[in-house]
């Protein structure tokens, strides 16, 4: 319930719970581990979505990650982190914790443009892309297995316009094979 009411109420906010929902959705697939979700050795990528916000990247199997997990950094739209050869933590400027004015900052720009619309009279204009948040690795290495709130996977197929790409959907059997070798990891019980 507090995941749904996150989403329902989320929007630029000082923090990520005001925010909505922290996804991530694992960069190879059906990953044999939480571990393994990610390609990158120093950051995992995320999205920060609510109903207001519904994009994110795009992906089979992933996981909501507790909005306690400490952020290094949030862009406005997809900021190329992968294809980033190189650039410590996906070009994040330095390896600090993100702010709450920093993530209400890059929010409103995310959800009302540049030029902050809202603050003019006028709503929120239709948010027509998504967010990449940066999570350093051992952040998020240090926060498992508490970091992960739940486990999600795409139900039916979706084309995504905007990127030219097909999202297959998920099978609810990999779903649970993935979620037993999390608890299985962790020594944890369902």
């Amino acid at each position: 319930r507090a995941i749904n009411k996150r989403y329902r109420s989320g929007g630029p906010s000082d923090t990520v719970a005001g925010a909505g929902v922290l996804l991530h959705f694992f960069e190879n697939g059906a990953a044999g581990s939480v571990l393994d979700s990610s390609f990158s050795p120093d950051k995992l990528s995320a999205s920060l979505i609510s109903k207001a916000a519904p994009l994110h990247y795009h992906g089979t199997y992933g996981v909501i990650i507790r909005p306690s997990t400490p952020l290094t950094c949030i862009f406005p739209h997809d900021s190329g982190s992968g294809g980033r050869g190189g650039k410590k933590l996906g070009g994040c400027p330095g390896s600090r914790h993100l702010s709450g004015a920093d993530l209400r900052a890059v929010l409103q720009m995310q959800y009302y443009g540049s030029n902050h619309s809202r603050e003019a009279g006028r709503g929120p204009h239709r948010v027509a892309t998504y967010n990449e948040v940066i999570i350093n690795r051992l952040d998020w290495e240090l926060g498992l297995p508490r970091a992960v709130e739940a486990f999600v996977f795409v139900l039916r197929r979706a084309r995504y316009s905007f990127l030219g790409a097909d999202r297959r959907a998920g099978d609810p059997a990999t779903a649970r094979r993935i979620h037993r070798r999390f608890l299985r990891d962790y020594s944890l019980r369902a």
